[in-house]
């Protein structure tokens, strides 16, 4: 059996090396192609009660005419496009952390909902969609029968 020495400098030695060899080559104007987005992504919340699920989404910034809302019976897609504001004529931009351009945001529901019959509201740029749940979806209680190979009875709890 050999004898093999674990040598963890080394290691840390070929690791450095590997990262000066990547960012090696880099220079400003390739550093801010890489962090500028030309998408972004909205950040979405959904609640649920016996009969609704809610869905809030953060769009700050945008404005309803902004907005395109489908609703599925499975998910709800949103998309939209945020625009840079245009500077005035002595006004020039310095640094700017805010995401511009297109979005497209997919969130899946967990339970069936009557698409046809939601309602949307936009306020201080935050999107609220309220979406009444299928009547079939909505909480019900099974009672099973020990010992008999039956079926299961429904019983409506609403």
């Amino acid at each position: 059996m050999a004898i093999i020495r674990l040598e963890p400098f080394n290691e840390a030695d070929s690791l450095r090396y590997r990262l000066d060899k990547l960012f090696d080559g880099m220079d400003a104007t390739r550093v801010a192609a890489w962090t500028r987005q030309q998408d972004w992504v909205t950040t979405a919340e959904v609640s649920e009660t016996d009969d609704l699920v809610n869905v809030r989404v953060a769009l700050p910034g945008l404005e309803a005419k902004d907005i395109d809302i489908h609703v599925s019976q499975a998910a709800v897609l949103i998309t939209g496009e945020r625009f840079q504001s245009e500077l005035q004529p002595q006004e020039q931009l310095v640094s700017s952390e805010f995401l511009y351009g297109k979005f497209r945001r997919v969130i899946p529901l967990n339970v069936k909902v009557k698409n046809m019959d939601a309602k949307a509201d936009m306020s201080n740029g935050m999107l609220t969609l309220a979406i009444p749940k299928a009547d079939d979806e909505r909480n019900r209680v099974f009672q099973v029968k020990l010992g008999e190979p039956q079926l299961a009875e429904s019983v409506d709890i609403s």
